[in-house]
């Protein structure tokens, strides 16, 4: 048996009372470790959990600032810029983000002098496409075309089209039709 006390009686320098290690030395249970090492596996790890509580922050994130309606305006308005859309284009605007999500939209048509007008992208139950190629809004359901230069000049009976109001500065959709059915 080996004793921490020398031939005097006294404790060897470094073990503590009734033989346990003291500061200096290491138990039972921490001999054979060394100090911890980075290894490839370790650094693996780290960047891992870094990378899922990136991601778990980003989400949340974005469920938080999603809540918002930025371009709903008094509850029932859609301001936009006139610069934005070009004489001749055509512009949807689908209401799926909103929170909570709606089944709707329009579609803004910009007339060549400069006159906008507001189409409701689900008049007859079934969503209107728009041809880019063809220059029209296409009912799927129905298999009905409406050329853009029509629907500015003279708009078909049925279709469901929404006020607007403007000027030099501003475009005002009037939503009330589509909130309120």
């Amino acid at each position: 048996m080996v004793s921490s006390a020398t031939a005097a009686g006294t404790p060897s320098p470094g073990a503590g009372p009734a033989g346990a290690p003291g500061p200096g030395m290491m138990g039972p249970a921490a001999q054979g470790r060394g100090p911890t090492r980075l290894t490839y596996h370790n650094i693996f790890s780290i960047g891992l959990y870094i990378l899922v509580v990136l991601v778990l922050a980003a989400m949340l994130w974005s469920f938080l600032a999603s809540r918002r309606v930025d371009w709903l305006v008094e509850g029932r308005y859609v301001d936009l810029t006139p610069e934005r859309y070009q004489p001749g284009t055509v512009t949807h605007f689908a209401f799926d983000e909103w929170r909570p999500p709606r089944p709707m939209g329009f579609f803004l048509l910009a007339g060549q002098d400069g006159t906008f007008l507001a189409v409701a992208d689900r008049p007859f139950g079934c969503v209107l496409t728009w041809q880019p190629m063809a220059d029209q809004l296409l009912d799927p359901c129905r298999g009905m075309a409406f050329p853009r230069e029509r629907l500015l000049s003279d708009p078909p009976p049925g279709l469901k089209l929404l006020p607007v109001l403007g000027d030099e500065t501003r475009i005002r959709v009037d939503l009330k039709d589509l909130l309120d059915p």
